[in-house]
């Protein structure tokens, strides 16, 4: 059987938020701004992919500048985004259907104060039914300290089953925002968030600190 050679190879992800790279049978390990295992995954595609279009035009680019680029890549918005609220960081994480929810509570394992605000908006999805397909067993220890959005309670039920604890429900996004931060202002927290969700929280959080403009 004819086996295929990967241009590179993902080794590891390691614990120290670095992740290990096999190209050309040289291991290279470098630490990343980026944050969840798919993010790990495109950044190794993504290496592939420069490596490809540059060996078509530009071969003098060594590997180890292309390792230094990509340590310096940022997510991008509301995908593993931190933002820093006098110096505490929020963790931002898009869910839009249960495969990325699944991986996004695999990737973030470590227990914080957690919020989850579900909309169900035409540009979220109407139907919010794959929340049901997703396992939400790995919250269950530290429990969910909020619940939010337009579909504040379903996620609520949903929760129940999997019998993780809720702090409390509130459908606004905006005084549930505030309350989370208040509850917890000094340590990191984590928020799920479906699109019109996560819109709606940086309007907020841009009052209070500096957010990147999206437009």
């Amino acid at each position: 059987n004819d086996t295929v050679q990967a241009d590179v190879l993902l080794q590891a992800v390691n614990k120290d938020n670095s992740a290990t790279f096999t190209i050309d049978g040289t291991q290279h390990t470098t630490s990343l701004a980026l944050t969840g295992i798919y993010n790990v995954v495109n950044a190794a595609a993504a290496l592939a992919c420069v490596r490809h279009i540059l060996s078509d035009h530009d071969s003098s680019v060594s590997t180890d500048r292309l390792i230094t680029q990509l340590s310096t890549i940022r997510p991008a918005f509301g995908r593993g985004e931190v933002i820093y609220l006098d110096d505490m960081p929020i963790e931002l994480l898009l869910v839009k259907n249960p495969s990325g929810f699944r991986l996004a509570l695999l990737s973030f394992a470590d227990p914080r104060p957690t919020m989850i605000a579900i909309n169900d908006n035409y540009a979220d999805g109407r139907d919010m039914s794959w929340l049901w397909d997703v396992d939400f067993d790995s919250l269950r220890k530290q429990g969910v300290a909020k619940v939010s959005g337009i579909r504040a309670y379903d996620m609520a039920l949903r929760l129940q089953y999997d019998e993780v604890p809720c702090g409390s429900v509130q459908p606004d996004i905006s005084p549930a925002l505030h309350s989370f931060i208040a509850d917890d202002p000094d340590v990191p927290e984590r928020i799920y968030c479906t699109y019109t969700a996560m819109i709606s929280i940086r309007r907020e959080l841009a009052k209070l600190t500096d957010v990147e403009d999206i437009r």
